[in-house]
């Protein structure tokens, strides 16, 4: 296996706002389609440090490379005027 191996679940008060999957070794987080909208992405460990953080306006998806090392992890990305988390895991 070449890459991590991510599980998640979406949740946004019912809504899905954004789903995380892997592919070849990288996290894509897919966020439904909006003009130019501004989103950030935090991702954190278990013990609530900041792993990974990124900004921008005008993606419907966000592809990661960072380093993650096997654990759990909480992501929280705010898109326009939303905001939802993931939990996921990264099994290297």
């Amino acid at each position: 296996c070449t890459g991590p191996l991510i599980t998640g679940k979406t949740s946004s008060s019912g809504h899905d706002l954004f789903t995380a999957r892997a592919v070849a070794g990288a996290v894509i987080f897919t966020m439904p389609p909006s003009q130019q909208a501004q989103y950030r992405l935090c991702i954190y460990d278990l013990s609530g440090k900041v792993a990974y953080e990124c900004s921008g306006a005008g993606r419907d998806e966000i592809k990661i490379k960072a380093a993650l090392g096997s654990g759990v992890y909480l992501a929280k990305v705010t898109h326009g005027q939303r905001t939802g988390t993931v939990r996921f895991n990264v099994m290297n």
